[in-house]
């Protein structure tokens, strides 16, 4: 079974899902600020991630298996789900497999049902964030709207080499991200959604671009801007991003 920390004890339960450049750990900034008395918050580590490093099998398939598993090895018969940038396409199919179960869904600058649609020169330059220190530190600039220095930089491409492994980036990367989605499946989705984007985020994943890629979904879903935030709004905006959870799962 895939590695996993839980924080709180509450009736509620919610499942955050990590991003493709960092694992469960992503989410520590937050920590502080969790309800621990209401919610009781799990935080899995994907296949290749962090506590689950020594697994392979890096599809979307795959992760929702597991999820179900890790669901049910809790005792959850109902519970919210959130993911972060990739894991928004996990999150998404997660609930659409477990709609009876699914309460809620939240996005965090995701990826959405449909995937990435790359140009040949960008699909080429993700490949080699999936496995080049620099090239990892120059996508996290990018997404953050190269308001931050070395340090940051160098810590969130620093972590994102120690916490999963080249295998793992690519090949979610060709199996999930590149995959094609599965976007006409979205059809009817009827599951109360926010999703939470950063003003300072790259061209794709700004609110006007996750609405357009939702379609039909967004007319189920919330939309927040963080203005503070980029493409990390639990570690740019801790405070603010574990209030709109609270908000939205209360």
């Amino acid at each position: 079974m895939i590695g996993y920390q839980s924080v709180g004890c509450g009736a509620s339960k919610v499942v955050m899902l990590h991003d493709w450049l960092g694992d469960r750990t992503t989410y520590d900034p937050i920590l502080p600020y969790l309800d621990e008395a209401r919610f009781t918050w799990v935080f899995p580590d994907l296949r290749g991630y962090g506590l689950s490093r020594h697994l392979e099998g890096f599809s979307l398939d795959q992760a929702v298996s597991d999820l179900t598993e890790l669901v049910d090895h809790l005792g959850f018969g109902t519970f919210a789900v959130a993911g972060h940038s990739m894991s928004g396409m996990v999150a998404l199919k997660l609930a659409l497999a477990l709609r009876k179960r699914v309460t809620a869904v939240v996005l965090a600058a995701p990826v959405t049902a449909g995937g990435l649609d790359l140009d040949d020169g960008t699909r080429a330059f993700f490949e080699s964030v999936a496995v080049n220190q620099s090239a990892c530190r120059n996508i996290v600039a990018a997404v953050t709207g190269n308001r931050y220095g070395d340090v940051w930089l160098d810590h969130k491409a620093r972590r994102s080499r120690e916490t999963a492994t080249d295998a793992a980036r690519t090949g979610y990367l060709k199996n999930m991200l590149l995959g094609g989605g599965f976007a006409d499946e979205l059809a009817g989705y009827a599951i109360p959604t926010l999703v939470v984007t950063g003003a300072h985020d790259a061209d794709g994943f700004r609110e006007a671009d996750v609405r357009d890629k939702l379609g039909s979904a967004a007319t189920e879903s919330r939309f927040e801007t963080i203005l503070e935030a980029g493409h990390y709004p639990m570690q740019e905006t801790p405070v603010r991003f574990a209030a709109l959870l609270h908000e939205f799962l209360s």
